[in-house]
């Protein structure tokens, strides 16, 4: 959801190291560049789908 409303990998990082520590911790942010246009339920949307415990995390079926 996060690359199809902006373009751009979710977590980045100089290194693999690097990128695998921001998923791991889910460790994202919003840069105004790029989400200045985009809704607040969509940005609500994407923080319920990347939550990191999968206890509190949306399904595919809440999703829609």
């Amino acid at each position: 959801m996060y690359v199809l409303l902006t373009g751009r990998l979710v977590f980045r990082g100089n290194n693999l190291n690097a990128i695998l520590l921001k998923n791991r911790n889910c460790e994202f942010d919003y840069p105004e560049k790029y989400w200045s246009k985009i809704s607040a339920e969509a940005k609500d949307l994407v923080s319920k789908l990347l939550t990191r415990d999968p206890r509190f995390r949306l399904t595919a079926q809440q999703a829609l």
